[in-house]
């Protein structure tokens, strides 16, 4: 608790030291964690894990250790979008001494992202292969050169056509790269390829609990405070 001062000495690849000063103040959180640190075990797409910790309000200890009274406290869990976990409540408020416990879910799953990645690539090679076959049948079915008397028979003179320029309004050759359009069955194609050939993936996150002091409702805002905020680390291995 109180005021620090300290001083960091950082240290680079070619020895050179760089100091930083630091100050920083202790506080007590008005809520505290059973568990801050959360390891689900190696779980499989599809599958689903569980964990949970208790949410506490505990008298808080003065510096000379006596304990104080606390008063109604309330928490909001913030999970950050696109993850695949779940926890719940991730909302509430406790009483003096109340202890409130917290369930975690996590089900991996493969990110939307990755299944239009998948899915964009694998049209990009089509209709480059599509464009590919079409170049060489054109040139299979280009008549070769007329020839006579072992020798190649030489184009009559003549006047030459003009060569009409071409308008400037005259709309350019479309790239079908361009506007790709990604269909349901191109993205169920896509996500069972990426299913097939999924072998890991880990997810370190630091989620944070804001406290505040009195009760959450909806017709009124606490006031979360930065240096009150409880932060919980899961480890979810896929």
């Amino acid at each position: 608790l109180g005021e620090h001062n300290f001083t960091i000495t950082c240290t680079t690849e070619i020895n050179r030291n760089f100091s930083l000063k630091c100050r920083a103040t202790g506080v007590i959180p008005k809520l505290e964690v059973s568990h801050p640190l959360i390891r689900f075990a190696p779980t499989a797409l599809g599958d689903v894990r569980q964990a949970s910790f208790y949410i506490s309000n505990n008298p808080v200890k003065s510096e000379d250790g006596s304990k104080v009274a606390s008063t109604k406290n309330s928490f909001h869990i913030v999970v950050p979008e696109g993850v695949d976990l779940k926890v719940s409540p991730c909302v509430g408020t406790l009483a003096p001494g109340q202890r409130l416990r917290i369930q975690l879910t996590f089900g991996p799953t493969l990110k939307k992202e990755e299944i239009e990645a998948e899915a964009m690539e694998a049209a990009r090679n089509e209709i480059l292969a599509e464009i590919e076959r079409k170049k060489e049948e054109t040139e299979v079915e280009k008549p070769p050169d007329s020839v006579q008397g072992g020798k190649k028979s030489k184009a009559k003179k003549g006047p030459s056509k003009p060569i009409t320029p071409k308008s400037p309004n005259d709309a350019p050759t479309p790239n079908p790269l361009e506007n790709i359009i990604l269909t349901e069955k191109g993205k169920t194609a896509a996500m069972i390829r990426l299913k097939t050939n999924f072998k890991e993936r880990f997810e370190k996150l630091l989620i944070p609990c804001f406290t505040a002091v009195g009760e959450c409702r909806h017709d009124r805002v606490l006031d979360y405070r930065h240096c009150d905020t409880v932060y919980l680390q899961v480890h979810m291995p896929a």
